[in-house]
């Protein structure tokens, strides 16, 4: 979607609702600007973006950014605390089934 796209689609949603977008591999500035503009309440960065990537992000916006991470083993845990975010989504990493719950004791429940 182009960002006009974007804007036009929340504008239509009730006031109540977060709006959250979602990008893979992004530009920096689509994310920012929609962030900057209000149309966006957070990011959701769900591609290769790297710990200098969300440091870059954070240093041009304080809205929420949420990072996804896919978690193939422990290995992909390890490092979490490199990222300027606010939350992190655990991607399972296999489509339409939970994740291993023995790679991370925080997903049994």
């Amino acid at each position: 979607l182009t960002a006009e796209q974007v804007k036009v689609l929340v504008k239509g949603l009730d006031k109540e609702i977060l709006s959250v977008g979602v990008f893979v591999n992004a530009a920096p500035e689509l994310p920012i600007s929609l962030l900057r503009d209000g149309t966006l309440w957070a990011a959701q960065l769900h591609g290769d973006e790297s710990p200098d990537d969300l440091a870059f992000l954070r240093s041009l916006t304080d809205m929420p950014l949420i990072k996804a991470i896919r978690v193939r083993s422990r290995e992909s845990l390890q490092n979490l605390d490199q990222y300027d975010c606010d939350y992190f989504l655990l991607d399972a990493f296999t489509t339409g089934e939970r994740a291993n719950a023995s790679i991370c004791p925080c997903l049994r429940g």
